[in-house]
């Protein structure tokens, strides 16, 4: 009672090597690493959330370790008959969490999770060199290759045997092993007409394959007893050609209007955690994305309006669902639409002087969504967490001092209209704003920023959620603000 909840303490780094060994050749090796030491999520009932935001109780602090390392490696060769460029990545994640999945002061249920994770890509591009006349194209391969193991362990304490959840303590396992490996292949042709009319075509193939290796056990009075139905080893290929086709116009050297029409896609694949077998595995998920724009400058690029509108069509959308023991699984809705607008300006009235303001509408639903495992209807329902709109406005400056030190200012006002938490639109989060200040000294070798976040302490939900059963839980969002950041470049 009266500690502090949420508390975080990290360290991040990141190291760029540039070498340029000819006028030709450009190579770059990155190299980052991140270690973050926090406390578990700070969970609670949501009234009890909004009515004293900041303020959780339960039985068990819990933690997050998370470690990760990066690093990647850029090739770019330059040719008078093309431009090639290869990089490879590899990135690994290790994430301990520890947590209160009861979000009361009763020992219920506590959630172990461990997560292992290592990942290998690489990419090669051929495309036409700068300044190659009408004709403009791009080539390419990617492939990669991905280890994930995922540990889950649910421990049911005294009080949930006390109120009936379970006939004694025990632990509930899940145990998850992916091997996941994909390439594809992918190119692109923008022919010029005129001077002024681009036509562009494109198409993707993707291929992957995903290994599953699960086993679902329970540890109950000392003895380890198997779950029928729930021990896996098996796997998915997933295949998909994916066009693209664009055109914009060229009116003047100052204003371009556009269309373009996409097929998305997102691979089907396997639950880390499920407690119905007929959650193991989710479908792929498919969109038409058509959009349509304006982008323009004015006063000699002192002024500068963009707006876009566009329409997304959706099958089999994934959608991320809470189970009745709080474990998260992907489902297919079956009929999807998101359609829209987004209007921006920068404004520089002065020398050193920036105004910005932009504008979102997003009209998201489901169309048809019947989900059968819970046996739900969520036709004609919103999308969860897509606000109904976003604005922003910002003024910043910068002002040269002495010895190449700016002096930097940045004042900005972010507004989400009305958005739900989840697929029935039970739970709303309503609209708010916050204001960011942000004012420093910046260099070519440091900056120094002193930076104030939800300058006027908006109460507002960073998360809220619910599963059958259990009151709603929710997370208030971060309060008032202040902080330091020093940057340094070498």
């Amino acid at each position: 009672m009266g500690d502090e909840a949420d508390d975080r303490d990290g360290l991040s780094g990141r190291i760029h090597l540039h070498w340029l060994p000819t006028d030709v050749l450009d190579i770059t090796l990155s190299t980052d690493a991140e270690r973050d030491r926090d406390d578990g999520y700070p969970l609670g009932q949501l009234t009890a959330v909004q009515h004293h935001p900041h303020h959780v109780s339960y039985d068990y602090k819990g933690s997050m370790d998370r470690d990760i390392y990066g690093s990647s490696l850029r090739v770019a060769y330059e040719s008078s008959w093309f431009d090639l460029t290869s990089i490879t990545g590899w990135r690994s994640w290790d994430n301990e969490d520890k947590s209160d999945m009861d979000f009361t002061p009763f020992d219920m249920m506590r959630s172990f999770e461990d997560v292992d994770q290592t990942q290998f890509t690489q990419e090669i591009r051929l495309a036409s060199p700068g300044g190659s006349g009408n004709l403009k194209w791009l080539v390419g391969a990617y492939c990669f290759n991905e280890d994930f193991d995922q540990d889950n362990i649910m421990d049911f304490g005294a009080d949930a045997v006390a109120m009936g959840m379970v006939p004694a303590t025990m632990k509930d396992y899940s145990l998850a092993e992916f091997d996941n490996r994909g390439y594809a292949f992918f190119g692109q042709a923008t022919y010029t007409l005129f001077n002024k009319l681009d036509l562009t075509a494109g198409v993707r193939f993707d291929h992957e394959k995903k290994e599953f290796d699960f086993n679902k056990f329970m540890e109950m009075g000392g003895m380890v007893v198997p779950e029928t139905g729930f021990k896996l080893d098996t796997d998915e290929k997933f295949d998909e050609w994916l066009p693209k086709f664009a055109i914009d116009y060229r009116w003047t050297p100052n204003l371009m209007t556009y269309a373009s029409v996409s097929k998305g896609y997102k691979s089907g694949g396997f639950n880390c955690a499920f407690s119905n077998p007929a959650d193991a595995s989710f479908d792929p998920e498919y969109s038409w994305n058509y959009e349509i724009g304006l982008k323009s400058s004015w006063l000699d690029n002192r002024l500068i309006l963009n707006a876009a509108g566009f329409y997304i069509d959706w099958t089999d959308q994934q959608i991320l669902q809470l189970t009745s023991l709080g474990m998260t699984v992907t489902r297919n809705a079956g009929e999807s639409h998101s359609q829209g607008f987004e209007v921006e300006m920068i404004a520089r009235p002065a020398t050193g002087l920036e105004l910005s303001a932009g504008y979102g509408y997003t009209d998201a639903k489901f169309d048809d969504y019947k989900d059968p495992i819970i046996g739900a209807n969520y036709d004609d329902n919103r999308i969860n967490m897509v606000p109904q709109y976003t604005y922003n406005l910002a003024a910043q400056f910068r002002h040269s001092l002495i010895n190449k030190i700016d002096l930097f200012g940045r004042l900005e006002l972010q507004g989400l209209g009305k958005s739900y938490w989840d697929e029935a639109n039970a739970l709303k989060q309503d609209p708010y704003e916050l204001v960011n200040l942000r004012l420093g000294l910046e260099s070519e070798h440091f900056d120094l920023h002193l930076w104030a976040k939800n300058l006027f302490d908006r109460e507002y939900e960073a998360i809220a959620f619910s599963w059958p059963g259990w009151p709603a839980v929710g997370e208030a969002g971060d309060p008032q603000t202040f902080g330091i950041t020093l940057t340094g470049r070498f």
